[in-house]
């Protein structure tokens, strides 16, 4: 039995070994691989959450709903009110943390109101090299990594998941809307429904991945560096009407380009 193989009999184990299991679902490659796993092992006795909030944009709560209706799979979705925490709204540095201890507490409750045993979420193994002071509150919760703990890298993530059929096995990288304000800059409703809104339109461009950051009533906008010279060229005069039309005063685009975890 190869290595992979192995890993997988393993995330197998650890499915049977628990006899059900809430899997916090985002509808991204990795929670979409474990939920499918998850399935596959304990179809009755597994279901998928997934927390509605204004740092999550509506397409990827339609993209968990369609994901879960055609495997099949049991779908929460929870709603959370995440800026009603002081501790979220001021974003400190530690902001994740206190964010996913809310959040996971609340699934917590789902889950002993399901009569799951267990908590899962999809962190994997690659994650250990990104700052994500989020994973202390979950340690400190008890809730279960299977991947990052059976050592499933992103890539095998990938892989597994193409190997299964599933349509998330090469989906890009998200990340809440939280991160596209600085550390230290408040964040409020109508921010991050101005990036919301921007960020959704500018899709609508044809851009392979974005993110717009927030300073103030500046929007700065990260592409592939690949796409920067047709975002400031070609496409210039919309990106800045888009921008402005979603309620920031002044638009810059980023001559480094897209990099995930830049604001960390």
């Amino acid at each position: 039995m190869g290595e992979g193989n192995e890993k997988l009999s393993g995330l197998d184990d650890f499915f049977r070994k628990a006899g059900g299991a809430l899997v916090a679902f985002s509808g991204g490659c990795d929670s979409s691989f474990l939920l499918a796993r998850a399935h596959a092992v304990l179809p009755e006795r597994v279901a998928g959450v997934t927390v509605a909030s204004g740092f999550y944009p509506p397409w990827e709560l339609g993209n968990a709903k369609r994901f879960a209706d055609k495997t099949g799979v049991r779908h929460i979705i929870v709603p959370v009110h995440v800026l009603g925490e002081e501790k979220v709204a001021s974003n400190p540095v530690d902001r994740c943390y206190h964010c996913k201890k809310g959040i996971f507490t609340r699934l917590w409750e789902v889950a002993r109101s399901e009569g799951m045993p267990v908590l899962v979420d999809g962190t994997n193994a690659s994650d250990s090299r990104d700052y994500r002071p989020g994973s202390r509150a979950l340690l400190e919760l008890g809730v279960s990594s299977p991947l990052r703990d059976l050592g499933i890298t992103k890539e095998e993530v990938r892989e597994f998941s193409r190997e299964m059929g599933l349509p998330t096995w090469n989906a890009e990288p998200q990340s809440c809307f939280a991160t596209r304000f600085p550390y230290g800059t408040r964040i409020t409703g109508e921010k991050l429904f101005a990036v919301q809104c921007a960020e959704e339109k500018l899709r609508g461009l044809g851009f392979a991945n974005l993110r717009l950051r927030c300073h103030g009533d500046l929007a700065r906008l990260e592409v592939p560096e690949g796409e920067v010279e047709r975002a400031a060229g070609q496409l210039r005069e919309k990106v800045l009407a888009i921008i402005r039309e979603c309620g920031f005063k002044y638009a810059s685009i980023d001559l480094g380009g897209y990099r995930f975890g830049s604001m960390d």
